[in-house]
């Protein structure tokens, strides 16, 4: 269920809710067009699902993720959720408001490239943090398309 829903808002619904806007919308930047729904799907509705997951369940997010078996994770856990919460308020409000697009994919940027960096360069390389690893880089390198092409139109 984990890989379904992961696939489904770093590529799917991103992909297809621009293709929609760019046949039936206005038109614009497709780089532009691309950005807004990664960023509304990524960053705004996959952060937030997190972010609720590890506020709400710190222990079982701990030990899905990070394999942490102790108790005395639950709180690191879930204040990563709260910033994790906060990230995603920035990209879900970003679909209505054009002027919170570009903060809220350099934003995501800078955590989906660490994230993916970090699992690159970490030691253990199962299954799951090799998906993790790409999802994280395709959504780094689509975010950042969003990031040069606005930075270009100014």
């Amino acid at each position: 269920m984990r890989v379904v829903t992961v696939l489904l808002l770093t590529a799917a619904l991103p992909i297809g809710s621009a293709l929609a806007e760019l046949h039936f919308g206005a038109g614009g930047d497709p780089a532009l067009v691309a950005g807004r729904w990664f960023v509304f799907w990524a960053v705004g509705v996959r952060l937030l699902l997190s972010g609720l997951r590890q506020t709400l369940r710190p222990r079982a997010a701990a030990t899905a993720a990070y394999g942490a078996q102790t108790a005395e994770s639950a709180p690191v856990v879930r204040e990563l959720g709260f910033a994790n919460l906060a990230i995603a308020a920035i990209g879900l409000i970003s679909l209505g408001s054009v002027g919170f697009l570009v903060p809220a994919a350099l934003v995501g940027v800078v955590y989906y490239g660490l994230a993916g960096a970090a699992q690159l360069l970490g030691a253990k390389r199962g299954g799951r943090r090799v998906f993790d690893m790409t999802t994280d880089i395709f959504v780094f390198l689509a975010l950042s398309a969003c990031v040069v092409s606005a930075v270009a139109v100014f």
